[in-house]
């Protein structure tokens, strides 16, 4: 299995660049500058008399019953939304097309929505039949291309239909994170994470309330900020691969999002 939970000394942020006001004067040299006089945010501002006009609070589940996806998800590299997923082929459902691994620079069939809180669940529920190596579908913990933690179905040769966990850190890849365990083809599966600050626990059953753990605690800090120098943030989703004859899918029921 991969390394157990060890974040002494570690720390970092999942939640990438998070956005503030201040109040902005324009000087009488034509440049904005913060109007407490300062070079640094405060960490209060007064805020403007105007009316509150609220967002609309997003639904945590999404039934995929629309066909058009929701604004909250997002996928990698431009418009090729009508080449890696669709909402009509089986309505009710987000049909996945599988295309190349999650690694690759190019075309990924992944949707995903952003981590906003540190303490989440996520939960889909998904048919996949997969009946060559490489080909793969399920839920994805990720910061990036090469780094992230895949709690996927899959398929070998001598084991059949399994699901197992995929972890990269940074090109550190170790396919099997966890003993294969052999399932049914063809059957609707329940996956699930529960991220709790540092740590990532993965689940997966075969009906939405009887969900087992399988493999160990992973270390969310790894999908940070500090450890990868970037500044996106951790994001959560659905993804499918089939990168030798890109005829493979996925269709996912369900995609819930709980912050605790």
């Amino acid at each position: 299995c991969s390394r157990p939970l060890d974040t002494k000394n570690r720390s970092g942020s999942v939640l990438g660049r998070e956005t503030a006001i201040q109040k902005m004067v324009w000087g009488e040299d034509g440049w904005l500058r913060l109007a407490s006089g300062s070079r640094v945010a405060e960490a209060t501002t007064v805020g403007p008399d105007l009316p509150l006009v609220p967002f609309k609070k997003e639904p945590i589940r999404d039934e995929f019953d629309s066909t058009t996806l929701g604004k909250h998800f997002q996928w990698l590299r431009g418009d090729i939304s009508d080449k890696i997923f669709s909402l009509t082929a089986n309505p009710s459902h987000l049909r996945l097309y599988g295309k190349e691994m999650i690694v690759s620079d190019y075309e990924v069939s992944l949707i995903a929505r952003r981590q906003q809180a540190f303490i989440y669940e996520a939960s889909t529920a998904m048919v996949f039949s997969p009946d060559e190596e490489n080909q793969m579908a399920g839920l994805v913990v990720l910061y990036s291309n090469i780094l992230h933690y895949y709690l996927y179905v899959g398929y070998d040769n001598h084991i059949g239909t399994f699901i197992s966990i995929m972890s990269n850190d940074n090109r550190d890849i170790n396919i099997y994170a966890c003993r294969p365990e052999a399932i049914a083809t063809g059957k609707q599966i329940y996956l699930r994470a529960e991220v709790d600050g540092p740590s990532l626990q993965f689940f997966y059953g075969f009906s939405e309330n009887d969900y087992k753990p399988i493999g160990p605690v992973l270390d969310m800090t790894i999908l940070s900020d500090e450890h990868s120098g970037g500044f996106t943030g951790a994001f959560v989703g659905l993804c499918c691969n089939d990168p030798s004859t890109l005829s493979a899918y996925a269709d996912f029921d369900f995609f819930e999002y709980i912050e605790k």
